[in-house]
């Protein structure tokens, strides 16, 4: 094709080139579609194996060291988490200027954030030049210890994992309410301890329209029905 541009110059498409379409016998077609779903059939064949290793792996380390199946699935998964995270290395410097405002908020100073930034640095700078290599090394380790534990989302103390919990599911009741509101799915929600390292009270939730069931239905309230699901995940797989 030939077309003019503004200028009268002329400028010519090249062809396009049409790839050939390959039609298939009634018989060749069969047998390609048997392929693909003998493939898809050991693809899903496979993937259950793998996971009913990992259910049976899982199983035998929570009996063997008496722990709840829930806490090592979590153990496993934060491990995984920490193979896929991306690893930066920490230099002295900037774990020097990390240590010192978290010193800053220790002592509840009021500014914070980066409009600090440049007076720490002015006023500690002479500071770091006095380090030796072995104090250097260790304000870099303590700030990787750190990236993992915030990378990881790992609860350090009691009160921030009861903080945690509490707040996860407030916000999950509240997406339940709204789901409830637009599609009119009722929903039963409990939850509980699975180790003793943490001191919470079971959560017990239901939607309007079955607050009522476990007692009515079930013959059971809500309070025996959490009791014996924390036994149970407490003492773990024996």
């Amino acid at each position: 094709m030939v077309y003019a541009t503004k200028n009268g110059s002329k400028r010519v498409q090249g062809i396009t080139r049409m790839r050939p379409k390959v039609h298939l016998s009634k018989e060749a077609r069969q047998l390609l579609t048997a392929k693909q779903r003998e493939s898809s059939a050991h693809y899903r064949k496979s993937l259950a194996t793998a996971w009913s290793t990992i259910r049976e792996a899982t199983i035998q380390i929570a009996t063997d060291h008496s722990k709840s199946v829930h806490k090592v699935q979590s153990e496993l998964h934060m491990g995984h988490s920490l193979l896929l995270s991306k690893h930066t290395k920490g230099n002295a410097w900037n774990a020097f200027i990390w240590k010192k405002s978290q010193d800053i908020e220790k002592e509840n100073i009021s500014s914070h954030g980066k409009n600090v930034l440049p007076s720490i640095v002015h006023d500690n700078l002479d500071e770091y030049f006095t380090l030796t290599h072995e104090e250097k090394d260790c304000l870099v380790k303590e700030l990787e210890e750190h990236r993992k534990t915030r990378a990881t989302g790992q609860c350090i103390s009691t009160k921030s994992k009861i903080n945690d919990v509490t707040s996860t599911i407030r916000t999950i009741e509240n997406e339940l309410h709204n789901l409830c509101s637009r599609t009119g799915v009722e929903t039963l929600l409990y939850a509980t301890r699975g180790t003793t390292d943490i001191p919470l009270r079971g959560f017990a939730f239901a939607t309007k329209g079955v607050q009522n069931f476990v007692a009515s239905v079930m013959g059971f309230n809500d309070q025996d029905f959490i009791t014996k699901m924390e036994g149970f995940a407490v003492q773990g797989m024996k």
